[in-house]
C-alpha cells in the first residue's frame, strides 16, 4: 500500500533543518505560520514610514509602489517580496505600496517565520533586492544625467558643473575656486 503521508509543496523543504543554537526551532512559540491576505483593488497594502515588519509575498495581482507621490514600479506576481527591508531591518516602510488589481498575499509576521518555513527564501530575496537596487542605480544614473543636461542648457559656468560632477562621482574632492563653490551652493538655495 502507498504512502498515505503528505507531500510538501516543491518550495518547501522535504524535512526541517536542525535548529542551530542561535537560531528559533521550527517549533518554538516564537514562530508563527504565514497567512493568507486577500486585498481588493484601490487597498493601501501599507504605507510610507508606517512601522511594521511584515513581509509579504505577492502570489497574484498587481500593485504600484511610491515614494512620496512618485510612482517607481508596478510589480506583478506571483513571487514578488514586499517588506523585505522593514522585516531585515527592523526600520519604517521605505515606500507605500497599493494593489491595482485584486491580489493574493502570503503574510510572514517577521523574518524569522520566513525563514524557519522556507530557508531558501533568503537566496530569492537578495536575488530580489539584487535586482531593485540595480534598477535604483540605473534610474539615479538617468536623473543624474538630466539635471547635467538642465544644468548646460542653462550655460552654468564649466567650474560648477565640474564640481557637481566631482560631488556625484564619488571622486576625490578637486582644489576648486571660492567663486565656483559660492556658485555651486547658490544652485540650492532657493
Amino acid at each position: 500500500m502507498p504512502d498515505a503521508r503528505p507531500v510538501p509543496p516543491p518550495s518547501l523543504p522535504a524535512r526541517p533543518a536542525a535548529p542551530t543554537p542561535d537560531a528559533p526551532s521550527v517549533a518554538s512559540p516564537a514562530i508563527t505560520p504565514p497567512s493568507q491576505w486577500d486585498c481588493k483593488p484601490g487597498k493601501v497594502v501599507f504605507q510610507e514610514g508606517e512601522e511594521s515588519y511584515d513581509l509579504l509575498i505577492l502570489e497574484e495581482g498587481t500593485v504600484d509602489i511610491f515614494v512620496g507621490n512618485e510612482k517607481l514600479a508596478s510589480l506583478e506576481g506571483p513571487g514578488v517580496f514586499l517588506g523585505e527591508v522593514g522585516a531585515l531591518l527592523r526600520k519604517p516602510r521605505s515606500a507605500k505600496v497599493k494593489a491595482i488589481t485584486p491580489c493574493r498575499f502570503t503574510v510572514y509576521k517577521d523574518f524569522d517565520s520566513l525563514m524557519a518555513h522556507d530557508p531558501r527564501a533568503l537566496l530569492k530575496i537578495a536575488k530580489s533586492l539584487a535586482g531593485r537596487l540595480s534598477d535604483s542605480n540605473e534610474h539615479f544614473e538617468k536623473q543624474v544625467t538630466r539635471a547635467f543636461s538642465v544644468l548646460r542648457h542653462h550655460k552654468i559656468k564649466p567650474e560648477i558643473l565640474d564640481e557637481v560632477d566631482t560631488v556625484f562621482s564619488g571622486q576625490k574632492k578637486k582644489k576648486s575656486s571660492p567663486e565656483a563653490r559660492r556658485s555651486f551652493l547658490g544652485l540650492f538655495h532657493f
